[in-house]
């Protein structure tokens, strides 16, 4: 019988491990959003702002390292070939295998590293961006060409001037454009979610999920997907899930104001 304190250790390891998967999710989203900094070298042959991808992407590399690391020790004391996995594999194998996790005489050591880098990656997602691309500019040049430089713009600004051909750009518009175009494209809805993310729309994959789940009052669902593929993956249109989530947000937010 797994005495109490060793009880206690495997929920903890069951717990930690349970969160790794969303912040996974996140980590992938905060690189997608392609968040920036400017550039500020004196030998800097122009002004572009530099991608700013570096913190999520560190946090990611350290929590796969240190799960490949466990896994392979469990390959080794299972008499298996150590082989290379894929984060959700690896998230997987250590869940199933959480009681060996749990009593390995490492898994103090395991535990502080592991509990340091949720902490850390969750702050990297909160951290605010500096500059949002908002795309190429795309204004009519007088050779008949369009201008292909990129526009980013500071958080919570209206209007970016092409560093280029100097044409204003709406902010608000040319997103309302970006995703009327993308409206109808449909895919997994980890990928929508991932899309909508990385243009500033405020959802969450869990978010979306419990929106399958959830009836409306005439007992259908609130998000339903558009097709399924051959292969049973579900896609769901991206203007549907917008629509959701703007139907939402004006929800919560009518709710907040009575």
């Amino acid at each position: 019988m797994m005495d109490v304190d060793a009880g206690a250790r495997v929920d903890e390891w069951r717990a930690l491990l349970s969160r790794l998967p969303a912040l996974w999710q996140e980590l992938h989203v905060t690189k997608c959003r392609q968040d920036v900094i400017a550039n500020r070298s004196a030998s800097a042959v122009s002004s572009s702002p530099l991608v700013f991808r570096v913190d999520a992407s560190e946090v990611q590399w350290r929590i796969r390292d240190l799960l490949q690391t466990i896994a392979s020790r469990y390959d080794m004391q299972a008499g298996q070939v150590i082989r290379y996995r894929q984060p959700g594999e690896l998230m997987v194998l250590l869940a199933r295998h959480v009681t060996w996790v749990a009593k390995h005489a490492d898994a103090e050591v395991w535990m502080d590293e592991l509990s340091a880098l949720d902490r850390q990656g969750w702050q990297v997602v909160n951290r605010p961006p500096d500059l949002i691309r908002l795309g190429v500019c795309g204004a009519a040049l007088d050779d008949g060409f369009t201008c292909q430089a990129e526009l980013w713009h500071e958080p919570g600004q209206t209007a970016v001037e092409c560093p280029m051909c100097s044409t204003v750009t709406d902010v608000a518009h040319r997103k309302d454009q970006d995703l009327a175009r993308a409206a109808r494209y449909r895919a997994p809805l980890s990928v929508v979610v991932e899309a909508l993310a990385a243009t500033g729309v405020p959802v969450r994959l869990e978010q979306a999920r419990k929106w399958t789940q959830r009836r409306d009052r005439h007992g259908r669902a609130l998000l339903e997907p558009a097709t399924t593929r051959a292969d049973g993956t579900k896609l769901y249109e991206v203007g549907e899930v917008l629509r959701v989530a703007t139907s939402r947000r004006a929800k919560r937010a009518g709710t907040s104001e009575r």
